[in-house]
């Protein structure tokens, strides 16, 4: 029996299983892609975003404590300095517990 024997209904009904049967494979497979994806971005967000956030804050404080030990040297009077000294000692805390 050839192709061109067939009905227009047997054709039809054959292209549309053929379709049909292709679009659910796509799915499926799409849905088994997606599950993956999913995996990789929760261990994105339970791995590797916290330790970014705490390098960042590293970074600030690091940032932030080199500002003040300019400041303690540019300061002309031992209050100055004693404040900023104090600063230094509580961002030097700061870098050592987000360690």
């Amino acid at each position: 029996m050839r192709l061109s024997d067939l009905r227009i209904t047997t054709k039809l009904i054959g292209a549309f299983a053929t379709v049909l049967t292709i679009a659910t494979v796509q799915s499926l497979f799409t849905m088994y892609e997606l599950k993956i994806v999913q995996g990789k971005s929760t261990e994105i967000v339970d791995n590797w975003l916290p330790s970014v956030k705490l390098t960042s804050r590293i970074n600030t404080a690091t940032s932030d404590l080199r500002i003040a030990q300019l400041q303690h040297v540019l300061a002309d009077n031992t209050a100055a300095m004693d404040v900023y000294e104090k600063e230094l000692a509580v961002l030097d805390s700061t870098i050592d517990s987000n360690r």
